[in-house]
């Protein structure tokens, strides 16, 4: 949406981040073919422009279920 663009974009100016600079983006991964298109479109929008090397797209939560316990795996194995 029109919105999370905008807050995507805005954090990344806030944080002073090149988008060509950034190599993964983790996103929520809902399984909702609506959801998930605009998602990803919106990180297309602030992070794809003028890019010269692939933006890698990825879901741990997608990979390893959508429970409280599956969160808590994911941490533990991604430190």
């Amino acid at each position: 949406t029109a919105y999370r663009r905008q807050r995507q974009m805005c954090i990344r100016d806030r944080a002073g981040i090149d988008p060509t600079q950034v190599n993964y983006v983790e996103v929520n991964g809902s399984c909702n073919v609506d959801a998930d298109a605009q998602e990803v479109n919106s990180i297309a929008d602030v992070f794809c422009r003028n890019r010269d090397s692939p933006l890698m797209i990825g879901s741990v939560k997608t990979n390893v279920g959508n429970t409280e316990t599956a969160s808590g795996m994911a941490t533990k194995t991604s430190k």
